[in-house]
């Protein structure tokens, strides 16, 4: 027997099978004590180690220079006046905005990587007025010096303070050629660095002993009986992305209003080039090889939630783009301190037509924000349109067990729908076709509360395709409600209109058990007759 408990609003899905438990327990301890038995009999012990430091010049006592480059909006400078260990350092006095980075960083390609080998660097920091932080970043890229992706610290330093290590590791991926480790300061502040170190994690191998005992004999005795039948497994349930949280997905309306751009190039909302509609986005890049400009959504636009599985995607179009476009997801918490984010691993290139880009990233703890990005890597044009942010959610749970089949039993014939006596004039009606709401309905949004307190509603929540309307809810905690969701009434098409009648609707819930104060379908209180 299989119990679930499903409460969406806590997110709790359990499964518990009754009368296996005790069995489960009994494996694993004795698949522990087999453990046991054979690390005693052989020990073959792998640990890993850091090599020698990688970095050049590490300790920036020559000039950086040689080995290192600058990008941002800001001082650079080799240092004097602090140091973590001998007399120089690296210097940043930034005048970025917040939620944009100044940066020391490796030349591309000067140090070599290998595809698969583990890597691992520090380095000291030490801050003076930084609104937001510094972080640690270390990124691959392929013999043609392509970037491949990297990881940036979750540790970070902010505001004043004294010299403190950051530390973040990072896995090569297939085609490294180069490693590049980066020194990013966020907003503005002044940033020191020091004391770089970029070790490649090597195993070292422990002789394995002689065993001193081995086992006379092995306990011939197996159990009594075996369960007559094995229940089918719970098969993983399948993810469906939820409305579009994009702002302005289509590009069809001013995009200064929801997104904002970064960079040295032309950003435009353009006419010459859409996928849909007849606007889209714009970069005419000048930046140089190694670099990017970017189009990105307001910080602080889009809410997010820690735990939740994101997925983006974009359509994008090239023109002579030396390098390559890439679409980006990341993470801010509420002090819009970034938190980490993912590069999408396809990419566009050259001269290409419009091509669709796709990432997924899972909100670390503390999310508040999600933010979409449009990167392009080297000179070139990319336009970009029609970008699509879903929160996924299961579609459906669904749990197989060894139950016998029930015998099917017969549906009763449902009663004829009783029709009121008198004759009825249809006044209004809405069958939902095409893809656009009717202009009678009004559609909810911000901190309206058309049907609950509880909901932040966004029209992004509400689609209209097959004949139906399709109202979406998820939970997403912000502004001090627990949801997001879509909502609509058709108020301002009957009111003083329509003072009685009746009232006709064909709804359905998705698949699935549990609770929420919301309600799918209501008639509001107007003044009419009781």
């Amino acid at each position: 027997m299989v119990i679930i408990m499903n409460k969406i609003k806590n997110k709790i899905i359990k499964l518990q099978k009754i009368g296996r438990i005790e069995r489960v327990y009994v494996i694993l301890i004795l698949l522990f004590l087999s453990i046991l038995i054979s690390s005693a009999a052989t020990l073959n012990m792998t640990v890993t180690s850091p090599s020698t430091n990688l970095a050049p010049n590490s300790g920036f006592e020559t000039d950086p220079l040689v080995d290192y480059f600058t990008y941002g909006k800001g001082t650079f400078t080799w240092a004097n006046d602090a140091a973590h260990t001998g007399s120089r350092s690296t210097k940043i006095v930034s005048i970025q905005p917040t939620g944009s980075y100044a940066r020391w960083m490796g030349k591309t390609d000067k140090t070599s990587g290998q595809a698969g080998s583990e890597y691992s660097a520090s380095v000291w920091m030490k801050s003076i007025s930084v609104v937001q932080y510094g972080k640690l970043v270390i990124n691959f890229w392929d013999a043609s010096l392509n970037y491949l992706g990297g990881t940036e610290s979750s540790g970070s330093i902010r505001g004043t303070t004294d010299w403190t290590q950051l530390a973040v590791q990072g896995i090569a991926p297939s085609k490294t050629a180069f490693v590049r480790v980066e020194f990013r300061l966020y907003g503005p502040g002044t940033l020191w660095v020091d004391d770089v170190n970029l070790g490649l994690k090597t195993a070292t191998s422990t002789p394995a002993p002689t065993p001193a005992l081995t086992p006379a004999s092995t306990p011939a005795s197996t159990p009594a009986s075996t369960p007559a039948s094995t229940p089918t497994p719970t098969p993983t349930p399948a993810f469906s992305p939820l409305f579009n949280l994009a702002p302005n997905p289509g590009f069809e309306n001013d995009p200064a209003v929801d997104y904002f751009s970064h960079g040295n190039g032309a950003f435009t909302w353009a006419t010459d080039a859409a996928h849909t509609g007849t606007r889209s986005s714009k970069i005419v890049s000048s930046q140089p090889v190694g670099s990017y400009v970017r189009w990105l959504s307001k910080t602080d636009k889009i809410s997010g939630k820690a735990g939740n599985e994101y997925d983006a995607s974009v359509w994008m179009k090239t023109n002579s783009v030396t390098q390559y476009g890439k679409l980006v997801i990341n993470f801010w918490d509420a002090s819009l301190g970034y938190l980490g984010g993912r590069e999408s691993s396809g990419s566009i290139r050259g001269t290409t037509n419009w091509t669709q880009l796709k990432v997924q990233g899972i909100a670390p703890s503390k999310t508040a924000y999600v933010r979409v990005e449009f990167r392009l890597y080297g000179p070139g044009t990319l336009w970009v349109d029609d970008v699509n942010l879903g929160l996924k959610t299961a579609a459906s749970t669904l749990t197989a067990t060894s139950t016998p089949t029930p015998t099917p039993t017969q549906e009763p014939t449902p009663n004829p729908t009783l029709k009121p006596s008198g004759s009825y004039t249809l006044f209004w009606s809405d069958e939902f076709n095409g893809n656009t709401l009717s202009s009678d309905w009004r559609v909810y949004g911000g901190n309206q509360s058309g049907a609950t307190s509880d909901t932040l509603f966004h029209s992004n929540m509400v689609k209209v395709s097959n004949g139906q309307l399709h109202l979406g809810i998820a939970m997403n905690p912000s502004n001090g409600r627990k949801y997001i969701g879509g909502g609509v009434d058709n108020l301002n098409s009957v009111t003083g209109k329509l003072t009685q009648g009746r009232w006709e609707i064909r709804a359905k819930m998705p698949q699935g058990f549990g609770q929420t104060d919301n309600r799918a379908f209501g008639l509001l209180e107007n003044g009419h007759p009781k």
